[in-house]
């Protein structure tokens, strides 16, 4: 667990059920894009660390893979389980990036999806590898905002920046460079993929609460935030709806290099 984010468990326990509810999916899309860099090969398993409410889970399920859910906090991890229980293909086990519970390398693929900043990058890499069979992939993706895209977005983000403090430190973690190179030390493959939304303010609203990062409703900085942000939807929606543009920033690499294949 990262030394910014010692409560990395717990942060999402009130937030399970409006996290599902408006957090982006990531589409089918993304697991092509593995098969093609020959990341995802048929018959794989997948680890899906810090699995939450199974969002992340959900595509690689779908096409077929079998995918093995690692969450320690309890409610996110129930959420997920509701929301995956008609796959076959998904279970679930309550451990950790660091401490999964699973055996020494039983898995194909090691995932974490909008979760990679809150780990403790050494000792994450020594768990992933002892789980992990070669060629030991591990792929780090995260949705994220497009800041520039719009003006929306650039005021989106700005009155993120006024009112969380903790968001500043979030920004820096998601796409470091220097953290990504300490984490993959035999080099690591990065892209970006559009991923695009259109939100009402029920889903416009429901993705702020979401964050972990926002004032609490009983902080004096809780409505005035709000009302920002509703004042900056009612002025970009249009026929109710606004466009949110997000980006899919996907890392990948190996991490059993005694086995390095050529993807």
């Amino acid at each position: 667990m990262s030394a910014h984010f010692s409560n990395a468990t717990t942060r999402f326990s009130t937030k399970a059920e409006v996290y599902a509810k408006a957090r982006p999916r990531y589409p089918a899309f993304v697991v092509a894009f593995l098969e093609s860099q020959g990341v995802l090969q048929p018959g794989s398993t997948i680890v899906d660390l810090g699995s939450g409410t199974g969002l992340s889970a959900q595509p690689f399920v779908e096409a077929g893979y079998a995918v093995i859910g690692v969450e320690p906090n309890d409610p996110m991890r129930t959420e997920g389980d509701k929301f995956l229980a008609h796959y076959r293909n998904f279970r679930s086990v309550k451990g950790s990036s660091e401490a999964t519970t699973l055996p020494d390398q039983s898995t194909d693929v090691v995932l974490a999806a909008q979760v990679f900043h809150y780990f403790d990058i050494d000792k994450t890499r020594l768990e992933a590898q002892r789980i992990l069979r070669p060629p030991g992939w591990f792929v780090a993706m995260w949705n994220h905002r497009n800041h520039q895209s719009t003006e929306l977005h650039r005021q989106y983000e700005a009155i993120l920046r006024r009112y969380c403090p903790e968001y500043l430190i979030l920004a820096d973690l998601y796409r470091s460079p220097t953290r990504a190179a300490a984490f993959y030390t035999h080099g690591y493959h990065d892209a970006t993929l559009p991923n695009q939304q259109q939100l009402s303010w029920e889903l416009f609203e429901a993705r702020i609460e979401s964050s972990s990062y926002i004032p609490k409703p009983n902080q004096p900085e809780y409505a005035p935030f709000m009302a920002e942000m509703k004042q900056l939807f009612d002025t970009h929606a249009h026929d109710g709806l606004v466009q949110f543009d997000l980006e899919i920033w996907i890392h990948w690499g190996q991490l059993c290099p005694s086995a390095r294949t050529t993807a």
